[in-house]
Order: structure tokens, then C-alpha cells, then sequence
């Protein structure tokens, strides 16, 4: 038997209301992020300390989206470091890599690629093997391949991502055994959270 409730007109329209309030604060929310990365976007390079002020307001907007759990908001905190030290939003290169790689591992391609740059090219964090996982990780998202490794690893097929620049440069540290071992990881996280392998 279903028990009917007798609702009022009133009582629709508040709670319609309500919902609608609701949502439009989300979107608000929404739009603010937005802006913001719209707004760091159109910087390029920060080197003025005009364009500086801008990254810093930005920052402020997407940081709180980015502790909410907003991959692509936790993309962008990451550019504090580009902030001097002396800013609020400044974050250290360590700090960078923390949040590039949560937004990485919630799947942002993005991220997981500028995590691997920064493995890859900056002298107080590089770590090749890091540097290689979230390379592989970044590019097998963002094309949905798996690449073999071929047995000579200075010679990467035209077209695997192992022959982009940076790439390269990375795979010419490791050895071979090195780099199965790593793919083997990341193969595994790739399988965990994408499912396509």
C-alpha cells in the first residue's frame, strides 16, 4: 500500500525555491572558477609583477575549489610556484608536484604530463623513474594507447611518445629492464583507474 503525503502549493514552490537557489550558487561557484583560469591563461609566461598580482588573485579563487577536490582547480594551484615567495599563494616546487599529482590522479591528462615535466627537468626534485611513470600515465591517457617498449631504448618508434624531447631525455637514463619495470606500475594504476588496458 503507498502512503500518499499531501504536499501544498506553498511547500512545492519553496522547496523549487530552494533547489533553484541552490544550483544557481553552484553555477556562480562555477563561473568563478572559470574566470579565473580564463585569467591565467591569457598571462602566458607571469613576469611582470602586474601579471603576478593577477596569477595571485586568480589563485586565491581556484584554491579553494582545489581543496575541495576540483582536479582542474588543483591543476592550477600548482602555478603558485611560479609566484615569489613573499606572495600568499606562492607554493614550493615540492608543493607544485603534490597537487599536480592529486590532479593527476583523479585523471588529469594535463596534469600528470607537467608533473612528469617537472620530474624530468627541475635539478631539486628530478627523479627520472617518477618523471617516466607519469609520462606513460600522461600520454596513454591523453591518446589511449599502450606503447611497447621496443628492446633498443635509444631508438623509440616515430609516433610513440617515448620520442617526444622530453621524453627521450628521460628514457636514455633508465635502462631497459628499468623501464618495463616502471610501465608494469603504471600499467597497473592505468588498469585500476581506466579499465581500458
Amino acid at each position: 500500500m503507498i502512503k500518499r503525503i499531501k504536499v501544498g502549493w506553498l511547500s512545492v514552490f519553496l522547496i523549487a525555491f530552494f533547489a533553484a537557489c541552490s544550483g544557481g550558487e553552484d553555477k556562480q561557484k562555477s563561473a568563478a572558477l572559470d574566470k579565473a583560469i580564463v585569467e591565467i591563461e591569457s598571462l602566458g609566461e607571469v613576469q611582470t609583477s602586474i601579471e603576478k598580482q593577477v596569477l595571485s588573485d586568480a589563485l586565491t579563487v581556484i584554491r579553494k575549489h582545489a581543496d575541495k577536490g576540483n582536479s582542474k582547480a588543483m591543476f592550477w594551484v600548482a602555478e603558485g610556484r611560479s609566484l615569489d615567495a613573499s606572495d600568499k599563494n606562492f607554493i614550493s616546487l615540492t608543493d607544485s608536484a603534490k597537487w599536480l599529482e592529486k590532479a593527476a590522479l583523479k585523471g588529469h591528462v594535463d596534469a600528470a604530463l607537467s608533473l612528469a615535466d617537472l620530474y624530468a627537468n627541475e635539478t631539486t626534485i628530478k627523479d627520472n623513474d617518477k618523471a617516466y611513470y607519469w609520462y606513460y600515465i600522461g600520454y596513454y591517457t591523453k591518446d589511449g594507447k599502450v606503447h611497447e617498449l621496443s628492446k633498443d631504448n635509444s631508438n623509440p618508434v616515430p609516433g610513440d611518445f617515448r620520442s617526444e624531447t622530453g621524453v627521450y631525455e628521460v628514457v636514455k637514463q633508465l635502462t631497459h629492464e628499468k623501464l618495463l619495470e616502471i610501465e608494469i606500475q603504471a600499467k597497473a594504476w592505468l588498469k585500476k583507474h581506466f579499465k581500458k588496458l
